[in-house]
């Protein structure tokens, strides 16, 4: 659980960074943990608990930092960029608890809403909306 607290630390520095490359690479690195860690929760074959990542990465700020930069990079210029954040939203969205939202008040569910209404690329759209798939109906 350190481990992952410190990996994602070190990969949220590269969520700022000019070149397309890194950008991608981070925020698909940050999507893929988020993925093996709801894997972990696994209940029955039809049932997907929602994951606490409070209990991975050990910290809330951490949280809310990873949660703030994810929701900053679905406004990225880059379609694949805008796709990999979805995915590790999605995953967060599914384990938010309404009650710990910060003064903002938006929801991440909110959020992906209203990036699935308004993003231009179709891909990003098609992403989300196979991750709900999946994630709700299975």
């Amino acid at each position: 659980a350190r481990f992952v607290a410190h990996l994602l630390k070190h990969l949220l520095k590269g969520f700022q960074a000019k070149n397309r490359d890194v950008r991608f690479r981070c925020v698909s690195a940050v999507s893929e943990i988020m993925t093996g860690l709801g894997e972990i929760e696994l209940v029955s074959s039809f049932q997907l608990c929602s994951v606490y990542i409070y209990s991975f990465i050990q910290s809330q700020d951490l949280y809310k930092d990873l949660r703030t930069s994810l929701i900053d990079r679905l406004t990225d210029k880059e379609p694949l960029v805008r796709a990999h954040s979805v995915a590790a939203l999605s995953k967060l969205a599914l384990s938010e608890d309404p009650d710990d939202l910060d003064e903002d008040g938006e929801p991440t569910l909110r959020h992906l809403l209203n990036n699935l209404l308004n993003d231009p690329a179709a891909y990003v759209c098609l992403t989300l909306c196979s991750i709900w798939l999946i994630n709700f109906l299975l």
